[in-house]
């Protein structure tokens, strides 16, 4: 199967570093976050997860965390970015346009993702890429890509391809270790870097 592949222009280049150097954050090692997912909430980890996560991985490689988003991922962004713990972060939900996602995802040494949009253009991009399944089949939708992975827990009633849990309790998503990802993340990180 071919894997899709996105190019950032010179002018975006451009762009990224002049965004970069005014946040203070030129030369950092960044990891990237999109905790929304317009699907439903049987794709969205809990925010409080996805902090845990990228506080453990900044912990091993003093990163500083990119959350991104939509105008419906406002309280999830929101949450990630309260939930950090000692974490050198920029809130970017809903300021950028596509375009300028892209070309900060494209900067990324990790990016972590429920399925979605923003999980494939990461792999696109080439940034390693962590994605966290739900209520869907990453056989069907996951990401491709060089350094990508898929953290899911297939539980007795997934993948069901439902957008709410009909049980309410969403345990395909929050039985998933935050631990367990920070540590899948940091794996992929280091492959990725060797290649």
């Amino acid at each position: 199967m071919p894997v899709p592949r996105l190019r950032i222009t010179q002018a975006e280049r451009r762009w990224a570093d002049k965004f970069l150097k005014e946040n203070g954050l030129s030369g950092r090692l960044l990891v990237g976050a999109a905790p929304g997912a317009s699907f439903g909430q049987a794709k969205r980890w809990p925010p409080d997860a996805f902090a845990t996560a990228l506080t453990l991985v900044a912990k091993k490689h003093k990163t500083a965390a990119l959350i991104l988003g939509g105008p419906d991922d406002t309280d999830a962004c929101d949450a990630v970015q309260a939930g950090l713990a000692g974490v050198e972060s920029l809130n970017l939900c809903n300021k950028l346009t596509l375009g300028e996602s892209m070309t900060l995802m494209g900067r990324c040494a990790l990016f972590i993702s429920n399925d979605s949009g923003p999980m494939h253009l990461a792999a696109a991009l080439g940034a390693a890429t962590v994605a966290v399944f739900g209520s869907t089949d990453a056989a069907l939708t996951g990401p491709l890509g060089k350094h990508v992975s898929v953290i899911t827990n297939a539980i007795e009633c997934s993948p069901c391809f439902k957008r709410e849990c009909k049980h309410g309790h969403y345990k395909c998503l929050t039985t998933i270790d935050p631990a367990s990802v920070a540590t899948q993340a940091l794996a992929l990180m280091k492959k990725a870097k060797k290649t």
